[in-house]
């Protein structure tokens, strides 16, 4: 089996989380009940230490993505190698960013 690309990690917690996207590996910690909930912080690292991908990518489980997206932050990713987190624009349903959006 090739070695992924993308791991995608989502803390799921009372809420379905399922994303299939072709060459990205999905991993979803449980992080609700009747399972221990360890917090976000220790969910992420256990599933980021099960990951095999190049990139990690965190993602809530009510978030929406597509393959399109994933590549940009790839390409941006290797563009600007010096640095150690890329985040995408955040999006609402109706399309317009969210305030959390803006550049330095």
């Amino acid at each position: 089996m090739e070695k992924p690309l993308i791991s995608v990690i989502i803390v799921n917690y009372n809420t379905k989380a399922i994303l299939r996207l072709a060459g990205v590996e999905t991993i979803v910690v449980d992080n609700s009940p009747p399972n221990q909930n360890i917090g976000f912080s220790r969910a992420v690292n256990l599933g980021v230490k099960k990951s095999h991908g190049k990139y990690i990518c965190l993602l809530n489980p009510d978030a929406q993505i597509t393959s399109a997206p994933l590549s940009q932050l790839v390409e941006t990713s290797q563009k600007y190698q010096d640095h150690a987190i890329i985040a995408p624009r955040l999006l609402d349903k109706d399309g317009t960013p969210q305030p959390s959006c803006y550049r330095p």
